[in-house]
C-alpha cells in the first residue's frame, strides 16, 4: 500500500471516530438539555407552592349518637402558626334531650379548643326542637396542615346537627374566656382581654353563653363588647324561660366587631340581668391585628322581617377584584307577638345579592313570641368567596312566616389580597442552565 493511501485510510478513520464521539456527546448532551428542562419546571411548582390562608366547610344535616358523633370536619393546608376558627351550629331534635356540659367541642385533630359551658337542651316539638350554637378559638402554635372539627355527643338519639367552620391562618392575636358568672341587675363582667396588639385594627369577637337557674322567667336587658366604652352590644333583651322550661332557659349570642385600637388594647364582655344572680353567663374572647388582611364592618340596626324577603343588613367594600374573603354575621331575633319561623334556607348570607354561593341556614328557625322561651335569640353565618369581583357588597337577608319579626345584623368581611403573579424562575433557570449547552450541541454538529 502506498504511503499516500495509508494517509487518507488513517484520516478517515480519525473522522469517523471523530464523528461518532460527536454522536454521542449530542446524545449525551441531549440527555441533560431534557433533565435540565424538566428539573427547572419542577423547581417552578415548587417555587410557586404556598399554603392557604382561609379555609371553610358548609356542612350538611348529620344524625347525632350517644357516642361522639363528628358533625363537620375542616381539613386546611395551613403552614404552622397562630390560626383563628369559629364553628356555627345549628340542631333540630325530635325528642326532648340535651347535650351536656363539654359534650359539643371544637376541637383541632381531636384536641378541645372550646366546649359549651352549659347544658345545651332541646325539646321534642316547637318551639324548642331548634337551636344553634358559636364556638371560637385563637389557635396558637398551631401545626402544619391542622384539621378542625366540631363534634357533639348526646344524651338520647334524635337530635340532627349541622356544622359550618371558618379558620383564617397566620395571625397575631390573643383568647380569654371566663368562668360561669352570676350576672347581677348592674353590670357584671363576664371576661376580660388584656392584648399587647399594635396600635391598628383589630377583628374582636365575643361569645355569650347564658342560663336561666330561676324558676320564674328572667332575661339580660344588656349585653356588651367594650374597650372603656361599649363597642357592640346585643340589639334586644336575651329572654329565658323557666329553669324548668329547660329547652327555652339557655340563650347563645354572638357579638363581632372590628375595632381601630389603640397599642394594648383591653377588651371585656359585661351582661346585665332582670333579676339578680338567676342567670349565669360565660363569655369568651378573641382578638387579633389585621396584618396584611383588609377589613370591612357594618353593625345594622332593628329591620322589620317581612313574610317576602328582607335584607336585615348589607356591608358594602372596597376590596380589589381577585381577592378572597371570609364573612362572619351575627344575627339576633325579636318576637313582637306571636310564635313565628324563618323556615330552612331561608335566612341567607349573600355576595351581590346572589344566590350562588350563598350560606343558609340548615333547619327552621323558631321564634316563641313575644318575651317568651328564647325570645331575643342570636344566630350567625359564615362563607367564604374566591376570586371576588371588585368591591364586592354582602347582604344578610331573611323571610319570616309571620310578619311579627324584628331582626338585626352584624357583618364582618376579611379579605386576602389577590395573589401577585410570582416571578417565573423556573423557565428562567432553564434558558441560563440550557443557554450554553445548545451552543456545544450545535459545535458538535459543525464538527462532525
Amino acid at each position: 500500500m502506498k504511503g499516500s493511501h495509508r494517509v487518507e485510510l488513517v484520516k478517515a478513520n480519525v473522522i469517523s471516530e471523530a464523528s461518532q464521539c460527536a454522536r454521542t456527546m449530542r446524545r449525551a448532551i441531549g440527555g441533560i438539555f431534557v433533565f435540565t428542562i424538566l428539573f427547572a419546571f419542577m423547581g417552578t411548582s415548587l417555587v410557586r407552592a404556598s399554603p392557604d390562608v382561609t379555609a371553610f366547610v358548609d356542612g350538611g344535616s348529620v344524625a347525632i349518637d350517644i357516642s361522639e358523633t363528628t358533625i363537620a370536619t375542616l381539613g386546611t393546608t395551613f403552614d404552622s402558626g397562630n390560626n383563628f376558627v369559629m364553628a356555627v351550629v345549628q340542631f333540630s331534635s325530635t325528642v326532648a334531650t340535651n347535650i351536656a356540659v363539654g359534650n359539643l367541642r371544637l376541637t383541632r385533630d381531636g384536641s378541645t379548643l372550646m366546649s359549651n359551658a352549659y347544658t345545651v337542651n332541646l325539646g321534642s316539638s316547637s318551639p324548642n326542637n331548634q337551636k344553634w350554637f358559636a364556638l371560637m378559638a385563637y389557635d396558637s402554635s398551631a401545626p402544619q396542615n391542622p384539621t378542625y372539627d366540631v363534634r357533639a355527643t348526646a344524651a338520647a338519639t334524635g337530635i340532627n346537627g349541622e356544622a359550618k367552620i371558618l379558620a383564617i391562618s397566620g395571625l397575631t392575636g390573643a383568647s380569654a374566656q371566663g368562668s360561669s358568672t352570676p350576672i347581677g341587675t348592674s353590670e357584671t363582667t363576664l371576661a376580660t382581654l388584656s392584648t399587647s396588639l399594635p396600635t391598628g385594627d383589630n377583628a374582636v369577637f365575643a361569645i355569650v353563653e347564658s342560663e336561666n337557674t330561676d324558676t320564674s322567667k328572667r332575661y339580660l336587658s344588656a349585653i356588651s363588647l367594650k374597650r372603656g366604652s361599649n363597642l357592640a352590644t346585643a340589639q334586644y333583651s336575651a329572654y329565658h324561660a323557666a329553669s324548668g322550661s329547660a329547652a327555652g332557659a339557655w340563650q347563645v349570642q354572638l357579638v363581632p366587631y372590628l375595632d381601630n385600637a389603640p397599642d394594648g388594647a383591653q377588651y371585656t364582655v359585661t351582661a346585665t340581668a332582670s333579676s339578680a344572680s338567676v342567670v349565669n353567663g360565660r363569655a369568651t374572647i378573641v382578638a387579633f391585628s389585621m396584618g396584611s388582611l383588609s377589613s370591612a364592618y357594618s353593625d345594622g340596626g332593628s329591620q322589620s322581617i317581612g313574610t317576602s324577603e328582607t335584607t336585615v343588613n348589607s356591608l358594602a367594600t372596597t376590596f380589589p377584584s381577585g381577592s378572597e374573603v371570609v364573612v362572619i354575621a351575627s344575627e339576633q331575633f325579636d318576637d313582637t307577638f306571636t310564635a313565628t319561623t324563618i323556615g330552612a334556607g331561608n335566612d341567607k348570607l349573600q355576595q351581590n345579592n346572589l344566590a350562588t354561593g350563598q350560606t343558609t341556614n340548615q333547619y327552621i328557625i323558631r321564634m316563641p313570641g313575644s318575651t317568651n322561651n328564647d325570645d331575643g335569640k342570636g344566630f350567625g353565618l359564615l362563607n367564604k368567596y374566591t376570586d371576588v369581583p371588585a368591591s364586592p357588597e354582602y347582604e344578610v337577608k331573611a323571610t319570616a312566616a309571620v310578619a311579627v319579626l324584628n331582626g338585626e345584623s352584624k357583618i364582618l368581611a376579611l379579605a386576602k389580597p389577590p395573589r401577585v403573579p410570582e416571578f417565573p424562575l423556573g423557565p428562567t433557570l432553564a434558558l441560563i442552565l440550557c443557554f450554553p449547552i445548545l451552543l456545544a450541541v450545535r459545535k458538535w454538529q459543525r464538527m462532525s
